[in-house]
């Protein structure tokens, strides 16, 4: 009786000198000069060394993480101690102020290494003591919309945030007052787009 046969994914061990080479052209350059996947079994080596370059970057970000943490908890504690210090000397200073316009009310407390500086608001208006507290508030609270508008983050233009005021014509990207914006590049309609995914590995291979 035939055992039934089975085929196997053909495998690609690269040499090391031809690996190496594609290795020094890409960190030197940004492009090796010749294409490299011609085949299955290339390709199979491509997602292997793809998932191990994942793995590798993740294992990069989370030491990286780690220390960013230990440095921010020391920031923070001694910074922390500073400011409570700091907040002390200024609970004194305003008390020793306010102390002193109970017995003179045009005293003002001047010296020439700082002074308590008073002023009278018009109108009432609001001030915030807890940066925290309110941040979480507005996130809990209000809409995304509005917390946009209040909430500070970093400086980023997305294209789906652009999209609402922009026009596209001629191949070029224009904003609503015709302006062409610089930096937007437009793929043509009916263009592919294809997406590689490794599938991850949890060993050294």
């Amino acid at each position: 009786m035939m055992q039934p046969s089975s085929t196997t994914e053909p495998t690609f061990n690269p040499e090391q000198s031809e690996f190496d080479k594609i290795r020094e052209e890409i960190d030197q350059f940004g492009e090796a000069k010749q294409g490299f996947v011609t085949d299955e079994g290339k390709a199979g080596w491509a997602f292997r060394e793809m998932a191990k370059i994942a793995r590798e970057n993740q294992k990069t970000r989370d030491q990286a993480e780690m220390a960013i943490k230990q440095i921010e908890d020391w920031r923070d504690a001694k910074v922390g101690k500073n400011d409570s210090f700091y907040s002390y000397l200024e609970h004194e200073l305003l008390a020793y102020s306010e102390n002193q316009r109970q017995k003179d009310p045009k005293y003002r407390l001047d010296t020439p290494f700082g002074k308590v500086t008073i002023r009278t608001t018009k109108t009432p208006k609001a001030k915030i003591t807890d940066a925290t507290q309110v941040l979480n508030f507005v996130k809990a609270n209000w809409n995304p919309h509005v917390q946009d508008e209040v909430i500070k983050r970093t400086e980023k233009v997305g294209i789906t945030d652009l999209k609402p005021f922009i026009n596209i014509a001629k191949g070029k990207v224009f904003d609503e007052d015709g302006e062409m914006i610089p930096g937007v590049e437009v793929v043509p309609a009916g263009v592919e787009s294809s997406t590689v995914k490794p599938t991850p590995i949890t060993e050294v291979l």
